[in-house]
């Protein structure tokens, strides 16, 4: 919510509308990636798994308020975008949303 917040209005008002691509493909590839391990997903059954179309601003239950919804480890890019103008985008927001005023870390 307050990554949200502190956007600009020009950058509030581009991301209405938008729409982020959730691919169990880049979250698979993702997964070996980083970690060296398979993913346990096969290329046929990944064939079989549609991508979701996510919107990239949601609503808060309570309080009713807009926040960014983000998932950088599965997101293939924006809909209705070219790919490197998408990903240029989720670039940003990801670097925006995980500053450190907005990221919390407790410690122990």
């Amino acid at each position: 919510v307050a990554a949200y917040a502190a956007l600009d209005a020009d950058a509030r008002t581009r991301l209405e509308g938008l729409h982020g691509v959730h691919s169990y493909s880049t979250l698979s590839a993702n997964f070996e990636r980083y970690s060296g391990l398979p993913s346990g997903l096969s290329a046929e059954r990944l064939s079989k798994l549609p991508n979701v179309l996510q919107p990239l601003v949601m609503r808060t239950p309570a309080p009713d308020r807009p926040s960014l919804y983000l998932a950088p480890h599965a997101m293939a890019g924006v809909h209705g975008m070219a790919l490197e103008e998408g990903e240029a985008l989720l670039v940003n927001l990801v670097r925006h949303t995980t500053a450190r005023r907005f990221v919390y870390r407790h410690e122990w």
